[in-house]
């Protein structure tokens, strides 16, 4: 079943928290669980959320933090950030919170989420994208061009690697052609 994905509104909000608990509580161990199982982001009245959902479920949902919006938390891991860096933070957001439920995992909830995410960024002028990756999860984003920018960091018991990606990166990606596939727009030659 293909997931609906669409930047989502305040009727979203619960299950995002839900979702942000199961996977950063529960999942990964960077929080410690709560007995409501709801975990709201600090950044979360500034977020901008893209929810993906099968059905009635919130199968999968990222946060994106705008270039007006910052500090990154992407940023924050390093010791030191780049002068070349500093100097394009107006043309730069930041992934955050990306999760999807273990049982709509390999289903393509991850690359429409990442497909709207790229529409979005693309819509909003933003050329450079962070991302803490979570360490067994490193491939997949050099698969779709992210570059490691810092070291890995531990934040309780998961470990992130800072990484960026340029919009010429992803556009020579091979993840640019499988966006290209799903949505139904020609390969590039």
């Amino acid at each position: 079943m293909t997931p609906i994905v669409r930047i989502a509104t305040e009727q979203d909000w619960d299950a995002i928290a839900q979702l942000n608990h199961d996977t950063y509580a529960l999942e990964l161990g960077q929080y410690a669980p709560n007995e409501m199982g709801r975990k709201i982001d600090g950044r979360h009245d500034t977020n901008v959320y893209i929810v993906a959902y099968i059905g009635e479920e919130l199968a999968g949902m990222l946060s994106i933090t705008m270039p007006s919006t910052a500090p990154f938390s992407t940023l924050q891991r390093l010791p030191v950030v780049s002068e070349d860096i500093r100097n394009h933070l107006g043309q730069t957001a930041e992934i955050r919170l990306l999760a999807v439920r273990r049982q709509y995992r390999g289903q393509g909830v991850f690359n429409n989420l990442m497909m709207t995410a790229v529409q979005f960024c693309y819509q909003h002028n933003i050329d450079r994208v962070l991302i803490s990756a979570i360490e067994n999860r490193v491939a997949l984003y050099g698969f779709m061009g992210f570059q490691a920018i810092g070291e890995p960091v531990m934040e309780g018991t998961a470990v992130y690697l800072p990484m960026l990606i340029t919009r010429q990166s992803l556009e020579s990606s091979p993840f640019a052609q499988k966006l290209a596939r799903l949505a139904g727009a020609p390969e590039a030659a």
